[in-house]
């Protein structure tokens, strides 16, 4: 019977070992050593803290050796109480702690017969001498008082080093945009699909955001090296709340442009509000003094923006600018509980719905752009159990989900898509059709940490827990008319237009594609589902006060599978027809046809060991100056995207070479036009072939990071600090060429030599732009069929360095400044950019599909920035009036020319070539630079009380104060170029239609 006891505890003891990940990652710590004025340790010590972010207080009675420690303190201004008898009472107000901060402080106490109490002041520390993280936390004054327009990306992008990509998009440290974490008090908000946020929170609902950018702490799992870290209010013993209205309009905005040289650059006017209007309401308070508190949050906006729509008449139909009109609500309803003196909990709700056009553009014109909602919810549940003075357990249940819903414009839901590949222009029906779209997560956590003093020489904090997930996504298109047709220069036969003819080509007279989607919607065609389980051991380690070893090891394992799927058969009989024409014979089932798809568990998957290790040491042993040091591995998560983006049935289209027989202008079914396949990755929908789409399925994407860095308080309330990183990409999971009949890459020249043939070639001058030499390939006659598999990409290379200099001055006495500035270098062959998908940075996409994606490619990174300087302040002047400013510069990104290569016919023949296919390639390393950015934001505020009704505050925002413009038009001249041989610049150059 006791052996069963003691196997239960044990097994209880690994179950209850879990990611508290969640509860000490949005709540901080204060700790110190009680001394008497003689520096004798003082056992017995009573400290309490107190704070009006605090439910209730934490008390700690100091050890043998005088430690006292407060666990799970949220952020905030904290009181502490020191009481003996005795001895004086020590009274140490306006103590700052900041989300996942260790603040010390040490207490000395005198013997005092009569118990007097003695209140200290002294600035709370700013430098964190335990742990070894690189984070910055924007405090509730930076988020109340800089105009950083009230989105995360804006947040995040004072941070040093990160850059704001626009969107909820954020770029740190060498990473992508896509492979940052999130949480908001605790729930991981990063959908599993896209890897981008679930949701968004209201900006009065966050009381403070930690940004860390390196040397994350092993409680944190996959990610790729950035972790956003967002704390919500909780409400108070008193009720506060606030009404907030924020308006803008047509005429408070300008443009440095004039009418004639937008007319001149062929381009729309800068986009820009015609109106928008928020209105916020928060308020928060006790439903029991001390036990039980509210906050809750609403809030709803409405807005109309022009676009960049360029006017234009297409086919004798003029096509006007149109307006962009979005709504947003949300709210938030969040509980705190003290149910007893050692159990904490709180529960929250957040509900956000969206909507507006979607799929705008330059050149897509008002009958292609689509209206679309969007709708979400987060729910979590939190328990913070005290187990001992050491011991606390923290266990977490959550779901966050989404669904999204995107609808054809009236009167197109029948008809065609039109592109015009000179122009650009796309009208009609939208390109994609119809969509819905979801994603959802499930989550839990448990987490177990233990304070041991006095073990193996020193002090420990040891963490250790478990976290799982479950959840996915789908896309779903649909359309009446699969059918989309090429146009050149307003010409119905696309390549007599591109050849400048009347006559047949070699291409045929015109092109088409048709789209494998269902006629209606509701399918939920292409699935992907993903479940995670990790776990993580770490412990703190302080040797003497001083010296600090943050040891850390993180498991993770994570699964992704799909579910049984039947796509019916497209609309219309054209694309049936041509389908039975041209794959039936060949591969034995019509893509346009009903296709039924099989479960397929065990798709793709990793399991990772990583591990982090950090080195802290006070240099002078006051907690003022700290050198750090730091090795971590990160894993990335997988996004379902990643292999979703290999179903069969993902919606795709298939593109053809058209001759119109009849010469009607009007695509008919084969036997009266004839048809020839331009595009077309059939395989990847056989049943007998998709799953050798999948390789080296186990093999996990990672970054490795080293950090070397020293901070220091160099005055009250002044932090500076000096900082090197150098991070790594390995083992980039994409999709590329594969031959799955031999098992074979072919994605390189050296891989596979005999299916590519090499060919020189040198692209004309272009403006400014002299001619070039470049040797690219093209398709050897004898090469397989094309075939996508999704594998681990070895010559995928990606290197950062950066030296970051920061300086953050907190708000006291009326002021507040911070800023860096950055030198960083990223080099390699990577495509960070995912245009709004995943894939460039995991799954599918053009990244490494074949030899001429590396032609001039390693280099420079799209997101080179070699120096960003940032810099932001408050000052609290006279007649209650309060300044703000934001800074930010950054050096121009990269570019280089670019253009799509076509054979000549005479040499496809000497050199068995296909003739057929066509390459976009770099004609040179991306080493020219657009413009610098240099941007500064002020807010300017009034303050009027209202004695014990309030305040009101009016404030005004100006964004982009000093009129910077940027132009991004017609750098690249891009186009087409078919020579008539190797070696020279004979042949037919078209320069991009912008360019010219």
């Amino acid at each position: 019977m006791k052996k069963n006891r003691i196997l239960f505890a044990i097994i209880l003891s690994i179950f209850l070992v879990s990611t508290l990940s969640a509860q000490q990652l949005q709540t901080g710590s204060i700790k110190g050593t009680v001394t008497d004025d003689e520096g004798t340790a003082l056992p017995g010590v009573t400290v309490t803290v107190r704070s009006s972010s605090l439910i209730g207080f934490v008390s700690s009675i100091t050890n043998q050796r005088g430690s006292y420690r407060c666990p799970t303190l949220p952020p905030g201004t904290y009181t502490l109480l020191a009481e003996l008898e005795g001895f004086s009472t020590i009274k140490r107000e306006n103590v700052l702690l900041r989300v996942a901060m260790v603040v010390k402080i040490d207490i000395e106490m005198s013997l005092s017969p009569i118990g007097e109490e003695i209140t200290v002041v002294a600035p709370s520390p700013t430098v964190d001498v335990v742990s070894s993280k690189l984070s910055s936390s924007v405090t509730k004054d930076v988020l109340a008082r800089l105009p950083l327009g009230r989105e995360i990306d804006a947040i995040a992008s004072i941070t040093p080093g990160v850059i704001a990509a626009g969107g909820e998009r954020w770029i740190v440290h060498g990473g992508t945009e896509l492979n940052n974490s999130m949480e908001v008090d605790g729930v991981d908000i990063i959908d599993p699909w896209l890897q981008r946020p679930h949701t968004e929170i209201n900006y009065d609902s966050m009381e403070e955001v930690e940004i860390i950018a390196g040397a994350l702490p092993a409680q944190i799992g996959f990610t790729g090296g950035s972790f956003v870290n967002i704390v919500t209010k909780s409400g108070g013993n008193n009720f506060s709340g606030n009404l907030h209205a924020i308006y803008t309009r047509e005429s408070l905005t300008s443009t440095k442009f004039t009418e004639y040289d937008i007319e001149a650059m062929g381009v729309a006017p800068p986009v820009a509000p015609i109106f928008s209007f928020d209105a916020i309401g928060s308020l928060g308070g006790p439903i029991l003094k001390d036990k039980l508190w509210f906050f809750a949050n609403a809030t709803s906006n409405r807005g109309e923006w022009h676009t960049n729509f360029i006017p234009a008449t297409i086919l004798g139909t003029f096509y006007d600018t149109y307006q962009n009109k979005t709504f947003e609500w949300s709210g938030l309803f969040k509980l705190t509980a003290q149910i007893s003196k050692s159990v904490r909990a709180f529960a929250l709700f957040n509900y956000r719905k969206a909507g507006g056009p979607i799929r705008m553009g330059a050149l897509v014109t008002w009958d292609s752009v689509t209206p679309w909602d969007d709708t979400s919810t987060t729910t979590t549940a939190n328990i913070n159990w005290l187990l001992s003075d050491n011991t606390f357990l923290d266990i977490r249940a959550s779901r966050v989900y989404n669904i999204g819903d995107q609808r054809l414009r009236e009167g197109t839901e029948d008809s065609p898509a039109y592109w015009d590949a000179y122009t650009g222009y796309v009208w009609g029906r939208q390109w994609r059709g119809q969509e819905d779209w979801g994603a959802s997560q499930n989550q839990a956590s448990i987490l177990l940490t233990h304070f041991q003093d006095n073990f193996l020489g020193g002090d420990h904090e040891f963490k250790a827990g478990i976290n799982y997930s479950a959840g996915g996504g789908f896309w779903n298109t649909s359309m009446a008319d699969p059918l989309a047709l090429w146009y050149w220069d307003e010409n119905p036969y696309y390549w007599r237009g591109f050849y400048g003819t009347d006559t047949t080509t070699f291409y045929g007279d015109g092109g088409i594609s048709m789209n494998i989607s269902p006629p209606t919607k509701g399918n939920h065609m292409s699935v992907g589902n993903r479940t995670t389980i990790g776990a993580f051991i770490q412990d703190s380690w302080t040797i003497k006060k001083r010296l600090t070893l943050n040891i850390g090891l993180r498991y993770d394992d994570t699964t992704g599978w799909w579910p049984a799927r039947t796509k019916p058969a497209v609309g219309g009989d054209l694309g049936k027809a041509i389908g039975e024409y041209l794959f039936t014979p060949v591969y034995g089932f019509n893509p346009f046809g009903e296709i039924v798809v099989d479960e397929w568990k065990d798709i793709l998957g990793w399991k990772k060991l990583s591990p982090r290790i950090g080195i802290v040491y006070d240099l002078f042993g006051n907690g003022k100056t700290a050198l750090k040091a730091s090795y971590s591995m990160y894993a990335e998560p997988l996004a379902t995207q990643a292999f979703e983006g290999m179903h069969p049935l993902r919606t795709q289209s298939f593109d053809f070479y058209w001759w119109d027989l009849n010469n009607n202008v009007e695509p008919d079914p084969p036997g009266v036009d004839d048809y020839q396949i331009s595009w077309a990755a059939v395989r990847q929908m056989d049943p007998d072939y998709y799953k050798k789409g999948i390789v080296d399925k186990y093999k996990a994407p990672l970054y490795n990071e080293f950090i070397a860095a020293i901070n220091s308080e160099v005055a009250p309330d002044l932090n500076v600090g000096i900082k090197y990183l150098y991070k790594n990409r390995k083992n980039v999971l994409n999709d590329a060429l594969y031959d799955p009949d031999t098992e074979r890459w072919w994605n390189t020249y050296e891989l596979a030599p005999e299916w590519w043939v090499p060919f020189t070639t040198i692209i004309p001058e272009a403006g400014l732009i002299p001619e070039q030499e470049v040797t690219m390939y093209f398709l050897s006659n004898d090469a397989p069929e094309w075939f996508f598999a999704l594998g681990s990409r070895p010559e995928a290379k990606l290197n950062y360095h950066t030296v970051e200099l920061t300086f953050d001055k907190r708000m006291s006495h009326g002021w507040q400044l911070g800023g860096s500035v950055a030198f960083s270098r990223t080099r390699g062959n990577i495509s960070e950019s995912s245009w709004g998908w995943m894939s460039e940075n995991q799954g599918t996409g053009w990244t490494f599909d074949n030899p001429n994606y590396f032609v001039n490619k390693d280099g420079p990174t799209e997101w080179d920035v070699p120096l960003i300087v940032k810099l932001y302040g408050t000052a609290k002047l006279p007649l209650n009036i309060i300044a703000s400013f934001n800074f930010i510069h950054m050096s121009g990104r990269p570019w280089g020319r670019t253009v799509t290569m076509y054979p000549p016919w005479d040499w496809t023949v000497a050199n068995n070539a296909d003739y057929y296919t066509s390459f976009w390639i770099n004609t040179e390393v991306f080493e020219r630079r657009y413009q610098a950015w240099d941007n500064v934001d002020i807010r300017v505020e009034k303050l009027f009380s209202l004695g014990n009704f309030g305040t009101i505050e009016l404030y005004m925002d100006i964004f982009n104060l000093l009129g910077q413009s940027t132009v991004y038009h017609g750098e690249d001249p891009a186009g087409w170029f078919q020579p008539v041989d190797e070696n020279t610049t004979e042949g037919t150059y078209v320069t991009d239609y912008w360019f010219q």
